[in-house]
């Protein structure tokens, strides 16, 4: 089931997310990331395409990351949350790190990802006590080879 990532993050963390984004406007910029992504062992199975996705992401920040949570969204303007690709650990200021999931999304998300609208890559850092959802700028690394079941 999609969830609205942004709903259900307003829905827990209102007051909290609030009060952290009042504080970071005040002190300061917010952060960016970069990542590049790759989808692997693609199959198209009916209406359903699943796929193993590996990304790399980059902290370009003058800060550490602890217990940020990288997200796969859809392309759509609404930006559905399709899953969570992991729970990053920590992100040393200038450093990368790579995770890997596996995943299952509509055939025609995965078209409109073929026709040249990319998946969206946000990422949920912890700030002030509470968090901010930042999207990741990520390129493609190469167009995956897709088989069909």
């Amino acid at each position: 089931m999609h969830l609205n990532f942004r709903r259900a993050l307003r829905l827990l963390c209102i007051p909290t997310a609030a009060l952290g984004l009042t504080q970071l406007a005040v002190s300061e910029p917010q952060p960016h990331f970069a990542g590049s992504y790759q989808l692997t062992s693609v199959v198209v199975d009916g209406s359903q395409v699943h796929f193993t996705l590996k990304f790399t992401l980059l902290n370009p920040n003058n800060a550490d990351v602890k217990g940020g949570i990288l997200v796969l969204m859809d392309s759509q303007p609404n930006g559905l949350m399709i899953g969570e690709i992991a729970t990053i650990a920590s992100l040393t200021h200038l450093g990368q790190t790579s995770v890997v999931n596996s995943f299952t999304v509509s055939a025609a998300e995965y078209a409109r990802w073929r026709e040249g609208h990319q998946p969206r890559f946000d990422f949920l850092v912890p700030a002030n006590g509470g968090a901010i959802d930042v999207h990741v700028q990520a390129r493609p690394i190469a167009q995956p080879v897709q088989t069909t079941n």
